[in-house]
């Protein structure tokens, strides 16, 4: 076999690879997946007066609960390094920005994403890709310039998506061919997602869950999931003893920045299960975040709002209706919670200590 016959087959084969996964994203690929959220942001930035960054349990924030334009940046597995990272693309866009909001669970402050995946991040491309373009690209880092230029342009991550959008048009045909209800009664203690067509809403992918989880099965699975994150945090811990000075002071700068243009960082924590937010292990990662979250709030412009209890009553004793998951909030929850944690922020004040138990508070009522 001649050289040059070699050649063309490698260059045949090559393009076959890359253009086989993204000729299915176009062919069956729901709708949605074609929306850009960053060119949702780009036709809202004028107006958007709050931002939500970090983790999923930002999916606690719903805007018109809130009572601010908003749109969220968040990430699943997002932590502060990159929400940092992209509250200083974003900054630029917003001229009327008055609030960045953060959660800060138990034991956030130590979590890393790359060192939660072993030194890898294999998401790193797709938070990147959900953040607008650099104003000042060209005075970055060359790192952060060819991550950016990964994410943006030669998208690494389009293997990734055609994988996670062949599960969920799988997922998606099982639910059309067997229906909803009788998939959940082979499982009913699984978290019941939406839809892979439904619509992202405010820069959430596919949107906030509308189901709950059955209420039986809620304390079992905020028990395991506090298991699963106190472990993952605590051998974060053992690989960098010094994450969370680490990740403050990039809170320290982020707050600075913010503070220039009298913008507020709202540090929050939404409600959680009893056995969740009870958790001993995650109990004692919390305790020893405190000493770093009371440097933080010791800004001006920083607020620590912390509403872990807001439905505790509701959640473990009573019907659940406001937690998807061991560890998220629904709609109806992200909405009840917005509400409450919006007026805390327009009356300058501290959630009340003990548990709204969901609709007993004026506040709180629809």
């Amino acid at each position: 076999m001649r050289f040059s016959e070699i050649i063309c087959r490698f260059l045949f084969w090559g393009a076959f690879v890359l253009i086989v996964p993204v000729a299915f994203i176009w062919l069956v690929s729901p709708a949605h997946f074609a929306t850009d959220r960053v060119d949702q942001f780009h036709h809202v930035a004028d107006r958007v007066t709050a931002i939500s960054l970090g983790s999923s349990h930002s999916r606690a924030i719903h805007f018109p609960s809130l009572g601010y334009n908003g749109h969220s940046f968040a990430d699943d597995r997002g932590d502060i390094r990159t929400a940092v990272t992209k509250a200083r693309y974003l900054l630029p866009y917003t001229p009327d920005l008055k609030y960045v909001l953060m959660p800060v669970s138990p034991g956030y402050l130590a979590f890393d994403r790359k060192e939660a995946f072993g030194g890898t991040d294999p998401d790193l491309n797709a938070a990147f890709a959900n953040a607008p373009w650099p104003t000042d690209f060209r005075n970055l880092p060359l790192g952060e310039q060819l991550q950016m230029v990964r994410s943006h342009i030669v998208t690494l991550e389009t293997f990734e998506t055609a994988n996670r959008l062949a599960r969920e048009t799988i997922k998606s045909s099982i639910f059309r061919l067997m229906g909803k209800n009788r998939e959940m009664l082979r499982n009913p203690c699984r978290a019941r997602t939406n839809p892979a067509d439904f619509p992202d809403e405010f820069g959430l992918r596919n949107g906030y869950t509308r189901d709950p989880l059955p209420t039986r099965c809620l304390p079992v699975s905020a028990a395991a999931d506090a298991a699963f994150h106190a472990s993952q945090i605590n051998a974060i811990l053992k690989r960098d003893k010094n994450i969370r000075a680490e990740n403050t002071n990039l809170l320290l700068d982020l707050a600075g920045r913010l503070a220039e243009r009298k913008i507020e960082l709202i540090l929050f924590t939404p409600p959680f299960p009893d056995a969740y937010y009870g958790s001993e292990r995650l109990g004692a990662l919390s305790d020893d975040d405190k000493p770093y979250i009371k440097k933080l709030t010791e800004r001006p412009n920083v607020r620590l709002l912390d509403f872990h209890d807001l439905f505790s009553a509701s959640g473990d004793a009573g019907a659940n209706r406001f937690f998807s998951d061991g560890n998220h909030l629904t709609l109806s929850g992200a909405q009840s919670f917005s509400k409450a944690l919006g007026k805390s922020m327009r009356d300058n004040t501290d959630p009340v200590s003990t548990s709204m138990a969901g609709a007993d508070a004026e506040f709180l009522r629809e």
